[in-house]
């Protein structure tokens, strides 16, 4: 199997399937990583306030968290089929399309699947978070005049950092494992490779060519990737540790 980067293998998947893989990995963390912690960050400031039937909202928050990658990922497929109910919606304004059928949309619509899990997932984190946080911080605070986004900037945010960091190192690793969402929604990483994430690469050679050899060079190749990264969050962390930061 070539190893050599090949730039084509950016553009399109027969040049090089490997690199083809890890930049779909890379465009999928990248956009659900930040909206799944900050979504989750966000869900959790709401939901930590007086609102009514706030359980409740929690809970329903927190329900994709509880299915299966696969039961997600068939129930986004059926809302973004062509035949779906987004297309219901959008038909009668000529914008009906095959969301989940097309090589421009399909990862897309993975990504949507693991934003919408990681939120609820996220937010739990956040909410132990928050209400750890000694409401005689806010007291003080609002006594000296600080409003909202002081309070949070100053009080809420630095308390949350141990959290932040935890949450997103873990969202960080989930993304680079992501397999049921991408394997699922589009039928083995379809259309024409356009979910085809490292995992789902894995399997395909590992387990459905019996490419066994294959497959272990590439995990082996994607556990020093997370590794690499986990080691630099560690480091990082610790060096802003030392430095007050």
């Amino acid at each position: 199997m070539p190893w050599e980067n090949n730039w084509a293998a950016l553009r399109t998947p027969d040049a090089n399937l490997w690199w083809w893989s890890v930049k779909n990995t890379l465009v999928y963390a990248i956009g659900t990583v930040p909206l799944s912690v900050f979504g989750g960050l966000g869900a959790a400031l709401l939901f930590d306030k007086g609102i009514r039937a706030k359980k409740t909202f929690r809970a329903i928050y927190f329900m994709p968290v509880m299915l299966s990658g696969a039961a997600s990922a068939i129930i986004w497929r059926w809302v973004f089929s062509g035949s779906g109910i987004l297309n219901y919606f959008l038909e009668p304004v000529g914008l009906a399309y095959n969301w989940a059928g097309s090589t421009d949309t399909a990862l897309f619509g993975v990504m949507t699947i693991a934003i919408w899990a990681g939120i609820g997932f996220n937010m739990i984190f956040y909410l132990a978070g928050l209400q750890n946080i000694p409401d005689e911080l806010y007291e003080s605070a609002r006594l000296d005049g600080a409003n909202a986004w002081q309070r949070f900037r100053r009080i809420t945010w630095p308390n949350l950092s141990s959290i932040t960091f935890f949450v997103l190192v873990l969202a960080v690793i989930k993304s680079f494992q992501v397999f049921a969402y991408a394997y699922v929604f589009s039928e083995n990483g379809g259309p024409y490779y356009a979910t085809t994430t490292i995992v789902v690469l894995i399997y395909k050679r590992a387990f459905e060519e019996g490419q066994m050899g294959v497959g272990s060079a590439m995990a082996v190749c994607l556990f020093l990737m997370i590794f690499a990264f986990s080691y630099y969050q560690y480091r990082l962390r610790d060096n802003n540790e030392e430095a007050g930061y």
